[in-house]
């Protein structure tokens, strides 16, 4: 995904298709979020952003966890297991992983 994409995404805030979380520090919390949008009508988390649309950025580290949990929350977490699509946008300085 193109930064300018993931931009012009961020402007238009949080919404019920669209949420920013500046990090996870458990599975399972993710594992609720990628669950509430499979039970509507799909949507997108932005990893890295906070509340105010400002990306943060993850470390190389924190988005190896990221998508190993992105990973095991689908298909371990989550009854039905549900395939979520994962894209690394890198600015700059920072990288984040939107599910």
């Amino acid at each position: 995904m193109e930064i300018i994409t993931v931009k012009e995404s961020l402007k238009k805030g949080e919404d019920s298709d669209r949420q920013f979380k500046e990090n996870f520090t458990s599975i399972d919390k993710l594992a609720v979020e990628i669950s509430a949008f499979a039970n509507s009508n799909g949507g997108e988390i932005y990893i890295g952003v906070d509340d105010n649309s400002t990306i943060k950025g993850l470390s190389s580290d924190e988005i190896k966890r990221l998508n190993q949990w992105i990973s095991n929350a689908s298909s371990q977490k989550i009854e039905p297991p549900i395939f979520v699509q994962t894209n690394n946008a890198t600015t700059h300085t920072n990288t984040m992983p939107r599910t």
